[in-house]
């Protein structure tokens, strides 16, 4: 009987291949959906092996699948199948991470998380109530739904992803939803015709915490400052080529990251001092990008008009964009007091703002989540988000102030900043964000929990007081 060695000798392996190979060009001539099917299970089952793999397959299928807007899909199907698998393998280990010392400030993410996706599994009943049908309110809870239970991935992830494995990660998914921002932007209103416009996420929300962690290790880290700082141009560059005013909140980050180097922050000469070839910066990139990416010379000035018009006497009046979202903050209101209790649910269908007689589930305003789940609704979501807070809060109290501290403070910042101009809750990208967020906080913690908690003296000095 030949040996396992025999088998696998290099005259079976090529045989082997060459058949697999074969297989695949009839497979992607005839039948390409097969393909998929015979190539991709192989790839999806290696990446379920480890918590860290699983973490990063549910991060790009969301980058893959969620950009459509072509409802309930097959890809998005599949993708929730198995994201699903993916949480179901990661709420098994979940106890056994919880029960490090390290992971004390995180233990209520046994419950926080299994009662925040129980609340929004109820609000089916109170959509269909108010006449929506079951397929929108499923549209309309995915993005509800992964930032209850995603989480649940991250804790399980972090054990195994190291903090430079991290800030890899987060850097990638800056980049990608910087892009997807903009080409996705620029290719609604006409002015680019790029065939990535439905091949890459778009999202505001998700650029949020990696921008921030760009601009801190750029400021306040010890190494490769200068690749930091080319990403935090890079990512506020493609965010400004679209002409957005709501852009332009990301700058008020400096803010955040001004104070004393013992809670690791940067001086006010240091900020100065980056503002200068930022500025620069991400000058040359707009104009640099916008003539690859923007088909129309006119656009570019006439967005940077409507944003000066603003700040003039009587220019939010005239500005069409602000009478679009101040007709927004009206519908979300009028539905909101049907049912200030409990709200009109996922799924509901608002008029469109902008008086095409059209309807969608979104709309431009904070006040839509007070339309969609209620006061009720509003403070169950308010105090989830609480608490995370908190637990990160005293996270940074057992490890003392660091680079992620940092972030979480910019990015706190940011988000306070840019609540008033949508509902950042109903982007798909908040719940990633947030994910990549808790995910740099973990792995700070449990990296600096041992050596610091070994050495008493040294804990003494770095850990602030309550």
């Amino acid at each position: 009987m030949k040996s396992l060695d025999q088998v696998l000798s290099g005259r079976h392996v090529g045989v082997f291949v060459a058949a697999a190979l074969t297989v695949l060009v009839i497979l992607s001539l005839t039948h390409p959906v097969a393909l998929l099917i015979v190539g991709g299970f192989p790839l999806v089952a290696w990446m379920m092996i480890t918590a860290a793999r699983r973490f990063v397959l549910v991060i790009g299928g969301a980058f893959a699948v969620l950009q459509s807007t072509d409802g309930l899909s097959a890809a998005k199907f599949g993708y929730f199948v198995i994201f699903l698998i993916c949480l179901a393998l990661s709420a098994t280990r979940l106890q056994n991470h919880l029960e490090n010392p390290s992971m004390a400030p995180w233990r209520s993410i046994r419950w926080l998380c299994p009662g925040l996706a129980f609340y929004f599994s109820a609000t089916s009943a109170i959509a269909v109530s108010h006449g929506s049908t079951l397929e929108n309110w499923l549209r309309d809870i995915i993005s509800y739904m992964l930032l209850a239970t995603i989480p649940v991935l991250v804790v399980d992830a972090a054990a195994g992803l190291g903090r430079r494995g991290a800030a890899r990660l987060v850097a990638v998914a800056g980049l990608l939803g910087a892009v997807g921002f903009s080409v996705s932007w620029l290719s609604r209103r006409g002015v680019s015709d790029l065939p990535l416009a439905h091949l890459v996420f778009p999202s505001l929300a998700l650029c949020v915490v990696p921008f921030a962690y760009a601009l801190t290790k750029a400021l306040t880290g010890r190494a490769s400052r200068a690749r930091w700082g080319l990403l935090a141009t890079s990512i506020l560059t493609f965010l400004l080529v679209t002409g957005t005013r709501t852009s332009v909140v990301f700058v008020v980050s400096l803010l955040a990251v001004v104070g004393r180097k013992s809670k690791n922050l940067a001086s006010l000469a240091r900020v100065a001092a980056i503002v200068v070839p930022l500025t620069i910066g991400v000058v040359a990139g707009v104009v640099l990008i916008a003539g690859h990416l923007v088909s129309n010379d006119e656009f570019l000035p006439r967005r940077l008009n409507a944003l000066s018009a603003v700040f003039s006497t009587d220019g939010a009046t005239r500005d069409e964009s602000y009478l679009i979202r101040r007709q927004a903050y009206d519908n979300a209101l009028d539905a909101w007091r049907k049912d200030p209790l409990f709200g009109a649910g996922p799924g509901y269908l608002y008029p469109t703002a902008d008086g095409s007689g059209r309807s969608g589930t979104t709309l431009d305003t904070p006040y839509l989540i007070l339309s969609k789940f209620g006061l009720v609704g509003t403070l169950v979501i308010a105090g989830y988000l609480l608490a995370f807070l908190m637990n990160t809060r005293r996270s940074r109290l057992v490890v003392g102030y660091s680079t992620t501290s940092t972030t979480v403070r910019t990015s706190t910042l940011i988000f306070i900043a840019l609540f008033p101009f949508g509902q950042l809750l109903d982007d798909k990208g908040m719940p990633i964000g947030l994910a990549l967020l808790l995910l740099l906080v973990i792995v700070d913690l449990r990296e600096r929990y041992e050596p610091l908690h070994s050495h008493p003296q040294i804990t003494d000095k770095i850990t602030p007081k309550a």
